[in-house]
């Protein structure tokens, strides 16, 4: 991105720019504010899209362990073509887009007001640009947590379903291992949403609304695929839905994946 700025001897330059400003201090705002914040945020969203799909992509390869290595695909191609369509990336658009570390409204309206913060911009501006540099250690870290989480979402489904000949339902009849994909979506997808939400700075009532959106296509798209008559759960949604077992299994593996999240978010924030 090029920024030009404005005067005898730059006006040429500034009209082929990319952003033109008046002034060289106006690169202050563009820096210290606008640069940075979206720095951090463009750093984050890369590293929880791979996690993202880390997570849901790894869970599917555990499970083949399971099926001779047959390549056997239970996630119906509804969940598969729509997670990373609205599914997901959804919430980190409106995270992109919206979310502020720092109250632009209060603190953003000139140099006057900048002093009110309780650090100095250009401290704050080299801590992200460290933070930045280490994008390859947190590279690293989520994506062996993404591995640990996928395992761990795969031996909560088979120690309840295969050690113990699958789940049976109050009527006797016997749940095999075709809902896996839908137990993997609802849990996927929900610990992405409490992923991007527990790092969320500038909550407010319009992003409740966005992330309940996003997170809303989530039952959307599990009823539309009920519908499909090539689906591995055609018509047999309801029924999965109301035995306790299979939501037990979905409440323990998101507490199991998202908990750890949490943990790390709130230590990073105090070190911070």
């Amino acid at each position: 991105m090029g920024i030009g700025i404005m005067g005898k001897e730059g006006n040429q330059a500034s009209a082929f720019a990319d952003y033109a400003v008046p002034r060289f201090m106006d690169l202050r705002r563009i820096l210290f504010w606008h640069g940075r914040a979206f720095g951090i945020k463009l750093n984050n969203f890369g590293l929880w899209c791979i996690f993202k799909g880390s997570i849901y992509g790894c869970t599917v390869w555990f499970y083949n362990f399971s099926n001779g290595m047959s390549g056997h695909h239970t996630v119906d191609d509804l969940y598969w073509s729509m997670y990373s369509v609205c599914l997901t990336n959804l919430s980190l658009a409106f995270m992109i887009v919206w979310d502020h570390d720092i109250d632009f409204s209060k603190y953003s309206q000139g140099i006057q007001a900048e002093a009110g913060l309780p650090f100095k911009m250009s401290g704050f501006y080299a801590m992200c640009r460290d933070e930045q540099k280490r994008f390859m250690v947190k590279f690293l870290i989520l994506f062996f947590y993404a591995w640990w989480c996928s395992f761990i979402l795969y031996l909560i489904f088979f120690q309840i379903q295969a050690e113990n000949g699958g789940i049976f339902g109050a009527d006797g009849r016997l749940m095999g291992s075709y809902l896996f994909g839908t137990y993997l979506v609802i849990v996927a997808v929900t610990v992405h949403h409490l992923h991007v939400g527990m790092n969320i700075r500038d909550w407010n009532v319009a992003y409740v609304c966005m992330t309940l959106v996003s997170y809303g296509f989530l039952p959307l798209i599990l009823w539309a695929n009920n519908r499909i008559e090539s689906a591995v759960v055609y018509r047999s949604f309801g029924y999965i839905t109301s035995q306790p077992i299979f939501w037990f299994m979905c409440f323990f593996g998101i507490i199991a994946c998202a908990l750890p999240l949490y943990a790390a978010s709130r230590i990073q924030y105090v070190l911070l």
